[in-house]
């Protein structure tokens, strides 16, 4: 019997996974190429080339998901076992670090509003990048050092796998040690100081006083402030 309601799900999210493909990986090669002119690297070119670099890897693994959503939610290129292990392992890296990214510049963003006349530096932030990229990409590779099953499913257009199969596993001691890293790395690392940053952020621009300001001034400010908001929401 035709299921007109799963046949709409297959269109409309291949519809989204082929724009996030055809569109993303272009803009975000132009966009690079544009981040790469010979121009002097601060801060916030080297935070958004980073950021650049995550979103278009996102977007260039959406081509499997779009294959497998115009073909009935088969699995098509996830029938490869190195493709489905491959793309499990590096979407769920990339979302992290990408999350950490826009964590770590809204504190930059804080500390330029505090502190205006000293800049970040980009020693003060390569190290924290690479100690969680390093730490994301080894709890990230866990479930392979387990050998768990990483297999696709229909229902997520998608390769996973499930935490119940790698606790089954781990010892007491591994589990909680395996729920204190996710834990941290998930929920406290990005949540705690986006939201921190976020709200001193406004409280600098809505106490800040430009001395004969326009009204654009003004304008600028609160529409930032409301932005800001917006983002760290």
């Amino acid at each position: 019997m035709f299921d007109c309601s799963k046949h709409f799900q297959q269109i409309f999210f291949g519809i989204i996974s082929l724009l996030c493909f055809a569109v993303g990986v272009p803009m975000g090669v132009i966009a690079l190429i544009t981040t790469n002119k010979p121009q002097r690297t601060t801060v916030s070119r080297l935070m958004y080339k980073m950021i650049l670099l995550t979103d278009l890897t996102i977007s260039i693994l959406m081509l499997p998901t779009c294959v497998s959503n115009f073909n009935h939610w088969s699995p098509m290129l996830f029938s490869m076992p190195f493709i489905c292990e491959l793309w499990s392992y590096l979407w769920g890296c990339v979302s992290r670090i990408s999350i950490f990214l826009i964590m770590l510049l809204s504190i930059i963003r804080t500390n330029s509003l505090m502190s205006p006349l000293q800049p970040s530096r980009q020693k003060h932030i390569v190290g924290p990048i690479a100690f969680y990229i390093i730490c994301i990409l080894i709890q990230g590779s866990v479930p392979l050092w387990y050998k768990i099953e990483i297999r696709y499913f229909d229902k997520f257009q998608s390769c996973v796998w499930f935490l119940d199969d790698l606790l089954n596993k781990l010892s007491p001691a591994e589990r909680k040690i395996y729920y204190t890293i996710t834990y941290l790395m998930e929920f406290v690392v990005p949540i705690l100081p986006v939201t921190i940053s976020g709200l001193i952020s406004v409280y600098k621009l809505k106490t800040s006083h430009v001395e004969g300001s326009s009204n654009d001034v003004k304008v600028h400010k609160r529409q930032a402030t409301w932005m800001i908001l917006a983002l760290t929401g």
